[in-house]
């Protein structure tokens, strides 16, 4: 299944003259943080965190502090 929706994604990325990338990492916090600015990602389009009530920093609030010349895209 994973592999079917990667292909697709991959695809429409294709179509939309976007690139897709996929990584893995144990930080994913600094994995993006890392890969923007090794390539000079200008945009970043993600999920919205899940709101779980904590007073924890969402995910999206954590990246846009550490990549402030990025715009981030948060799709809901």
């Amino acid at each position: 299944f994973e592999s079917d929706a990667v292909e697709y994604l991959f695809t429409a990325a294709q179509v939309a003259g976007a690139q897709l990338s996929l990584l893995r990492a144990d930080n994913v916090d600094d994995a993006l943080v890392d890969f923007a600015s090794q390539n000079g990602v200008d945009v970043i389009i993600m999920g919205a965190s899940p709101s779980n009530g904590s007073d924890k920093e969402s995910m999206e609030v954590r990246l846009q502090r550490r990549l402030p010349k990025v715009e981030f895209d948060i799709v809901r």
